[in-house]
């Protein structure tokens, strides 16, 4: 499937996805998500049906006309935006966004205190903080959008202005961060205050002191306002990790855009020259430090008719003008070409991994519930990943394979793994007619430090060989596809040179006959004396089956990875 598809496939999940994220009942993020994705042609009426089908999904029939009617108006206003506008503003659709939103949620506000006797203005400032994020957010969401669909500027400036505009958007997702820590700070401040003072004096002041039912009306109003003071609560801290999430992918957007070296073009030109000593041209070199500070080179370039010029000589002459050793990725060529192509080197590894692995099927069974990966990314990580369909059999096989297929494809989308899981078990929860839910065990090694970030959602523990000691990481976390939010547990540890990670179903562990099974796992690990990763993997998974009596009761899956320093 060409990037043409997946990359509005990607928009439409998330377009659902965003659709469950209220505040108060109302959904900020969703409306700023719509505004941004109507910079696309046609893209706004496309979303506008999934969007509408993912509050119906969430909320209900009268939330879903209510959100339908702001979206058409919101899809009207920007449309008459753009027809006067030939580059759309992120500015001002935020601003339209905010105003299409504040008409009809004062609108509902407006009814809802007519029919309320105790609306009071503490109520009404809750939506200040849900107008920023709708506003902030809005912009934001444009500019991802823009850059990861169109690949073009919003505006025709130069490259001067570009990054001034780069910066001056990093700062303000800094900024999210900013509110994000003042936001948890304030809620066990104003915890403590709202408990010691407002609560008693607001309350004292609203009591019939005359009446004989005072004490009623004294805990019932007491009800009611601490039941609004946890609303706030709830929704600063979700709003609190909105925020972090957004400046989170702004700042990886951005950070390639705004961290070019001040000697880029001083190494782009001695780039140039020793490439036109060896007969190779080379145009747009771009020289900058990735979110990881490692250096990563771009250009287009090539070779002189008849010229002797290969990839590998190309690679020795830019690590030589860097200063670091640094590796050819996304190799479209096996040979420079007659025609300009486009290059790109990331520095160089300083660890490499292998893999091996062993499958087996349950008795009576023709295929396995388990399904496996084992990627060595570009960018400089290895990823390995077992899902365990819950039961076994064909069902269990294509709802686990789903997900594989699903976590293969989203390594280069730019997000963090744990909003991966977000996104797949927000689409697996809409397929009604999938009742079966899915371990999931994931692992990431970053070849350059070394270290290696596990999240476990309902897996097998997975553990860590390292000479004749032996770590188990065990989780208590919830398959994926239960609960509407992904009950994820993260563990980071450090590998060394000779280091091998054993991940393992559940299948594996359940055939020991004994109370600690977990100990009993890392014992026959720690036996094992084979460096090799295929070989550690048939001897698990033949002492498995050995332990079960010659006959397997369950999918088994073993999949091991062995890390060596890269010389």
């Amino acid at each position: 499937m060409t990037q043409k598809v997946l990359k509005p496939l990607f928009l439409l999940m998330i377009s659902w996805a965003v659709t469950g994220i209220t505040f108060f009942g109302c959904n900020p993020i969703a409306l700023a998500w719509y505004s941004a994705g109507n910079i696309l042609p046609v893209f706004g009426v496309v979303i506008a049906p999934v969007m509408a089908g993912g509050i119906y999904f969430y909320q209900g029939f009268l939330p879903m006309c209510k959100y339908t009617m702001i979206i058409l108006m919101t899809y009207v206003c920007i449309n008459l935006y753009k027809k006067w506008a030939k580059n759309p503003n992120p500015f001002i659709l935020a601003g339209i966004s905010v105003m299409t939103m504040v008409v009809m949620e004062g609108a509902d506000f407006y009814m809802n205190n007519m029919a309320s006797l105790h609306w009071s203005t503490f109520k009404m400032l809750t939506y200040i903080p849900i107008i920023m994020l709708n506003w902030s957010t809005t912009i934001i969401f444009t500019y991802g959008i823009n850059k990861f669909m169109v690949q073009k500027k919003l505006s025709p400036i130069d490259d001067g202005m570009q990054n001034v505009d780069a910066e001056q958007v990093l700062k303000t997702a800094k900024a999210f961060k900013g509110i994000a820590s003042k936001m948890q700070y304030i809620n066990s401040e104003y915890n403590e205050n709202f408990q010691n003072e407002y609560l008693e004096n607001h309350i004292n002041e609203c009591v019939c002191s005359g009446c004989a039912n005072s004490e009623i009306q004294y805990m019932e109003r007491a009800r009611l306002n601490y039941l609004w003071f946890s609303k706030m609560v709830e929704t600063r801290e979700a709003m609190a990790s909105q925020f972090n999430e957004v400046s989170k992918i702004v700042e990886k957007f951005l950070r390639p855009a705004i961290s070019e070296d001040l000697l880029t073009d001083r190494m782009a030109e001695k780039i140039q020259r020793k490439f036109r000593e060896k007969k190779i041209y080379a145009k747009k070199i771009r020289v900058v430090k990735n979110e990881k500070e490692y250096i990563e080179v771009e250009f287009y370039a090539k070779k002189k008719k008849r010229a002797k010029a290969t990839v590998r000589m190309m690679t020795d002459i830019i690590s030589r003008v860097v200063g670091k050793k640094m590796r050819m990725v996304n190799l479209e060529y096996g040979n420079i070409p007659l025609e300009y192509g486009k290059f790109q080197l990331l520095e160089e590894v300083n660890f490499h991994t292998l893999q091996g692995s062993a499958k087996t099927v349950k008795r009576n069974e023709q295929v396995s519930g388990d399904n496996f990966t084992y990627l060595v990314l570009d960018k400089g990580q290895t990823f390995m990943s077992i899902c365990d369909g819950m039961g076994s059999g064909s069902v269990a096989n294509e709802y686990s394979g789903i997900i594989i297929d699903l976590l293969e494809q989203f390594q280069d989308s730019g997000l963090n793994e744990n909003t991966i899981l977000r996104l797949i078990n927000s689409v697996l929860l809409t397929k009604s007619g999938w009742d079966i839910s899915t371990t999931v065990d994931m692992g990431m090694i970053d070849l350059y430090s070394g270290t290696c970030r596990f999240l476990k959602s309902g897996a097998a523990c997975t553990f860590i060989k390292r000479g004749n000691w032996v770590e188990c990481i065990k989780s208590t976390s919830l398959p994926i596809g239960v609960l509407n939010e992904v009950d994820v547990e993260t563990i980071t540890k450090k590998l060394y040179y000779g280091d091998f990670v054993i991940m393992i179903s559940d299948g594996i562990v359940e055939s020991l006959q004994c109370d600690d099974k977990e100990k009993e796992m890392a014992n026959v690990i720690m036996d094992i004396e084979s460096n090799n990763p295929k070989e550690m993997a048939l001897i698990i998974m033949n002492e498995a089956i050995k332990l079960s009596g010659g006959v397997p009761k369950d999918d088994m899956t073993v999949l091991v990875t062995g890390i060596w320093r890269k010389h």
